[in-house]
């Protein structure tokens, strides 16, 4: 994450700031590559425990994506009939 803030060139910069042409200057470090799948966890929901206390449930990219496509299915596009 990168936030700009405006503050003269000399200031003291709060810490965990780093002057923008550092930032310019910096080289990202090569990262390893990772073979990402459908299933992977991409939501943490939670469950509301009607049956005892509330739960975590670990919602993968494919849960998410099938229930987008049952929702546009179903669910009526407002303006349209």
């Amino acid at each position: 994450v990168t936030i700009c803030i405006t503050q003269q060139a000399d200031a003291r910069l709060p810490q965990g700031v780093v002057p923008w042409k550092e930032m310019l200057d910096f080289e990202m470090p090569v990262l390893p590559t990772y073979k990402y799948s459908a299933d992977d966890s991409a939501l943490v929901q939670y469950a509301c425990g009607i049956s005892g206390p509330r739960k975590a449930v670990l919602m993968s990219h494919k849960n998410i994506s099938t229930m987008l496509d049952i929702t546009t299915e179903s669910v009526p596009i407002f303006g349209e009939e």
